[in-house]
């Protein structure tokens, strides 16, 4: 009978032993496969992420998509990404998403100006922040004037934060601020990520920041290029930075793209590179050209067009439909094809009425410049002939909320 019970209890120990183990078993399994499950996918966010970044077409908008990625696909509160600026070594902040309290809104805005809180501290050390760590900091820092820890946070909205540092080639360009309602112990789990993020986010905001620099470059040499082209015309200094300022204008209160109005400005520095094609005493004439003078003049938009095509890659072909076609008329009367209306390239269409208004107002060679109401007078009576009764509205438009920040500028200095 003691043998029978032994052999019993052993077999309802071994039962409860194995229900444990598979209860054990199990929780870990599901805690080990959701951790996998969970690396793999903010892996894959990064692989996405990574491709994104490096795509030339997104460059433009990187730092706000790192920090829509943070909070739309990682769940964090809020992220903001600041740069430093170059000339007065303070962050800048340039792109931000979630939910900024207006407390810790401050608090940031006070780090940044004064240098005495954790995001300074994370440029100075060159390594990520915690409030943690912070906490170590102000402890050993010497220094007095830092912000209190209990400042950093809203408990409503934040339990913890990171800073990360934006390195490149072992320098600082900027951090990338992340707060979150996990505890900063979960926070610190996932730091591996975070890590490689801020890697990922330091290569594509400084391919973004030496796209910039070449972007400026460029604009600079083709200003320059365009003051070369007026130059050899005495009458015509200034004439491509005035088309270029009118051009932008119309385009503005057509609501065109920021890319659009970019490309028009880029049009109306240089829709008369193909002058470079005619001769110094025919664009210096005194008086009317003739016959074979004009049609060699006329030249100059399509000429223009065949310089920039060598450069595709650089001028698109809105561009250069723009500058080769900125003397046809809407009524199909203009060269060099005729072309009539609609037909006619928008950007060629805002060039015709940037070009003639400057032309008109400015003295030429042959003739004196002629009064604004008198310039206005003419685009007006010529809407539907030579013009686009858009464009030319639109120019109207501008003109006078140009008149009008004129006028007030006036005022103002007045009252002072």
């Amino acid at each position: 009978m003691t043998l029978y019970l032994a052999i019993f209890s052993t077999i309802i120990t071994l039962i409860v032993l194995l229900v444990f183990l598979n209860f054990y078993f199990k929780y870990y399994a599901e805690k080990y496969f959701y951790k996998i499950h969970k690396d793999l996918s903010n892996l894959r966010h990064i692989n996405e992420l990574e491709h994104e970044l490096l795509d030339m077409e997104h460059m433009k908008n990187v730092p706000h998509h790192i920090c829509e990625t943070a909070v739309n696909k990682w769940s964090y509160t809020m992220a903001w990404i600041g740069l430093i600026d170059p000339y007065s070594k303070r962050i800048k902040p340039i792109a931000f998403a979630g939910q900024l309290d207006d407390k810790i809104k401050k608090t940031i805005q006070k780090d940044i100006e004064k240098k005495i809180g954790p995001t300074s501290y994370c440029v100075k050390e060159k390594t990520c922040v915690t409030l943690s760590s912070y906490k170590r900091y102000c402890k050993k820092s010497q220094q007095k004037k830092f912000i209190p820890p209990e400042e950093l946070l809203n408990n409503y909205l934040y339990n913890s934060f990171i800073i990360l540092p934006l390195i490149v080639n072992k320098e600082v360009i900027g951090i990338l601020s992340i707060y979150t309602e996990q505890e900063e112990k979960q926070l610190l789990i996932e730091l591996e990520k975070l890590e490689a993020f801020a890697n990922l986010a330091s290569i594509a905001v400084n391919n973004l920041k030496k796209l910039k620099e070449e972007h400026k470059s460029f604009q600079e040499m083709v200003k320059v290029l365009s003051t070369i082209i007026d130059a050899r015309d005495e009458y015509t200094a200034f004439h491509s930075a005035n088309v270029a300022k009118y051009a932008v204008g119309i385009a503005k209160h057509l609501e065109l793209t920021k890319d659009e109005i970019n490309e028009i400005e880029m049009c109306g520095l240089l829709h008369d590179i193909g002058k470079i094609n005619v001769a110094d005493k025919i664009l210096n004439k005194q008086g009317p050209l003739d016959f074979t003078e004009r049609k060699l003049m006329q030249t100059h938009s399509t000429v223009g067009a065949m310089i920039l095509n060598q450069a595709k890659s650089i001028f698109n072909k809105k561009i250069i439909d723009g500058i080769k076609y900125h003397h046809e008329r809407y009524d199909g009367s203009g060269y060099p094809q005729g072309l009539r209306g609609e037909s006619i390239p928008l950007y060629a269409q805002i060039l015709a009425v940037a070009d003639s208004y400057d032309a008109m107002t400015t003295d030429r060679s042959y003739r004196k410049a002629l009064p604004k109401e008198r310039a206005v007078a003419e685009l007006k009576r010529n809407k539907g002939k030579q013009f686009s009764p858009q464009i030319v509205d639109a120019f109207l438009q501008f003109q006078n909320k140009e008149n009008q920040e004129s006028i007030n500028g006036v005022k103002g200095i007045c009252a002072i």
